[in-house]
């Protein structure tokens, strides 16, 4: 675990940063407290403010980087690694660092542990949620019902599809048999959840409102087709289809595994089945785009699961054990090695070259037209050069920031205005790219 988060924090600062990261930490750069909160509130659809605020709270003590940004993102998958070894503890795997090292080098894991996103706090949040019902299962009281509670509305606060695994948990309660104290666990376990929910509800109503603008705006809807499965195969793990196939034979042969009884079973089966099944169901009502980052959460048990299976293979042969294990692990890092190294979107370059032909008096064309103000994140101001062209009279040069992000369709109207005066001399290649023009 040492070795991963030494690992992990190298790396923090050595990538760029992408656009949604930028957005989330245009908010934390806010002036005070308040602002990051509502920032929270409008910038995403179903936006939540505990990562913001983490984010806020480790920039205002550190100061703004791509390092600090991340860093909440960071500190969240070393604990969430943490909280899998108690959980490995349950399921009394042979090698405890089984799980710690298949989780750790999920490539879907390691991607959200090296953003400025809340998904990796809410997947921690998740797995110490699922630490604290256990604990309460093994001696309900009033403070464990409150250390589950508190889980519970820090996971929503961080990311709301959190929910989905005190879901798996509620309906595990409802079906299983044999519980010790069973009905005082239903009140507290229930009590619990009702606590966190009413926790939940103010911000709610309170943000409720601009989820529904966000979503209008961003003009994404839901789809599900045959491709809808093939997709969360892929990309269930970070590691393709080899990687999903790799770890569900393995996590099948722990969930069928004679280590665990049938209540234990069912508990594995909703554990895994909730977050991708209740996702797709949300995503469904609230109309909303499908997205494996809302399925993260399904990496806690898989991850164990597969370990347990890895482990109960000793029985057939070690030599085919260690093949698995070392498959698993290889296809894990080649998928992760391959994200990384892959050419990633750069705005900074681009913003350094904005800023310098305005000095040299051009102004700007954003394409598309709200991108300007993720260039300013590096070059505070640049988007108040922005041109209009039909009124550009006095213009002698203009660079044009073309965005990754822009349709053709826009790229092409934006040529079309400057083709009749301006003519191409530069062009600053990347994601985005920087085209230079000169009056003819």
């Amino acid at each position: 675990m040492i070795a991963y988060a030494g690992v992990l924090f190298s790396i923090l600062p050595r990538l760029s940063l992408w656009l949604d990261e930028i957005r989330d930490l245009m908010g934390v750069r806010s002036d005070g407290l308040a602002a990051v909160i509502e920032y929270a509130a409008r910038q995403t659809a179903a936006g939540v403010p505990l990562g913001y605020i983490a984010q806020y709270l480790v920039v205002q003590t550190f100061g703004l980087s791509a390092l600090t940004g991340r860093l909440s993102s960071a500190v969240c998958s070393v604990a969430a690694c943490l909280g899998l070894a108690l959980l490995g503890k349950r399921l009394k795997i042979r090698h405890p660092f089984f799980p710690l090292m298949i989780f750790a080098t999920f490539p879907l894991q390691l991607r959200y542990a090296m953003e400025a996103r809340p998904y990796s706090q809410a997947l921690c949040l998740s797995i110490w949620c699922t630490v604290a019902f256990f604990a309460l299962l093994g001696r309900p009281g009033l403070t464990r019902a409150a250390v589950y509670a508190l889980s519970i509305a820090a996971g929503l606060y961080s990311q709301p599809y959190s929910v989905f695994v005190p879901f798996a948990h509620a309906c595990w309660i409802l079906s299983a048999r044999g519980i010790a104290q069973r009905r005082r666990v239903l009140w507290l376990g229930f009590t619990a959840m009702l606590i966190a929910a009413i926790a939940f509800l103010p911000w709610v109503i309170y943000a409720s409102e601009h989820w529904q603008r966000t979503v209008l705006a961003e003009g994404d809807r839901f789809i599900f087709s045959w491709k809808s499965p093939l997709m969360i195969l892929k990309e269930l793990v970070g590691a393709g289809y080899v990687g999903t196939l790799l770890t569900l034979t393995a996590a099948a042969v722990g969930l069928f595994s004679a280590k665990l009884d049938s209540g234990q079973k069912l508990f594995w089966m909703l554990y895994l089945a909730a977050p991708v099944v209740c996702a797709i169901a949300a995503d469904a009502i609230f109309s909303y785009f499908l997205a494996i980052r809302q399925m993260i959460f399904v990496l806690a048990p898989l991850a164990l699961l597969s370990s347990l299976g890895i482990d109960n293979l000793r029985t057939t042969g070690s030599r085919f054990r260690g093949l698995l294990f070392a498959a698993l692990l290889a296809v894990n890092v080649s998928a992760g090695v391959r994200f990384f190294q892959r050419p990633r979107e750069d705005w900074q370059p681009a913003a350094q070259r904005l800023s310098a032909e305005v000095a040299r008096g051009a102004c700007i064309v954003f394409v598309p037209s709200h991108t300007a103000s993720i260039y300013a994140y590096f070059q505070p101001g640049l988007d108040s050069h922005s041109c209009d062209l039909e009124r550009a009279g006095a213009v002698s040069r203009i660079a044009a920031a073309v965005s990754q992000y822009a349709t053709p369709l826009e790229h092409a109207d934006a040529a079309q205005r400057l083709a009749p005066d301006f003519v191409k001399i530069d062009e600053q290649p990347g994601e985005p790219r920087v085209e230079v023009y000169r009056r003819r």
